[in-house]
């Protein structure tokens, strides 16, 4: 991370464009101004994920409260001056204000937003293998000996496969069990 300081402060600052500057270590002026470019969050995030698609990543972010994020990312809230505003962070903690040092606050006084860069081809790539396992126990659950088919007696006596049934009828046991098979595969 280098330290690099926005150019524009207020409304429509360029703090976060600062911020992904400082994080992947850029000069602010091959970061795009999405600030100056957009009129709504929607457009804004959307520009932010546009531009970073070109690097194979993507623009997360979620509430502060739960699990915070490992690594560089950025804390989005309400600064001193009252406005939006990002600084950088790592591990949950802010370590860099891109805001000018010109008396009026830095900081954030009400942290909001965990706002996170990930990788989009092994986001992507994860996903797509996670599917393919799921579909893989799916398939021994239905081959396998496990006593008893069910049968549906709703939409007449048909069968259906233990693995077909557990998929379609209980996704918590089905994911249960998931992360138990693959615990065991992990042996």
């Amino acid at each position: 991370m280098i330290p690099i300081t926005q150019t524009r402060t207020g409304e429509n600052g360029n703090c976060v464009s600062a911020c992904l500057a400082s994080i992947l270590e850029l000069p602010l002026q091959l970061v795009p101004d999405f600030a100056a470019e957009t009129d709504s969050d929607d457009e804004f995030f959307a520009a932010v994920d546009k531009w970073l698609a070109g690097k194979g990543l993507c623009y997360r972010h979620w509430p502060i409260g739960g699990l915070a994020p490992v690594g560089w990312h950025t804390i989005e809230g309400i600064s001193p001056r009252g406005g939006q505003h990002a600084v950088v962070a790592q591990n949950g903690k802010p370590v860099w204000d891109p805001h000018p040092k010109d008396g009026t606050g830095r900081g954030l006084v009400k942290p909001r937003w965990y706002g996170m860069l990930e990788p989009t081809a092994r986001v992507t790539d994860a996903e797509e293998n996670l599917s393919k396992l799921r579909k893989q126990f799916r398939e021994e659950l239905n081959q396998g000996d496990y006593r008893h088919s069910h049968a549906n007696n709703k939409y007449g006596n048909r069968k259906r496969a233990y693995g077909d049934y557990l998929y379609a009828q209980d996704r918590d046991k089905f994911e249960w069990d998931f992360q138990e098979w693959l615990k065991q595969r992990r042996k």
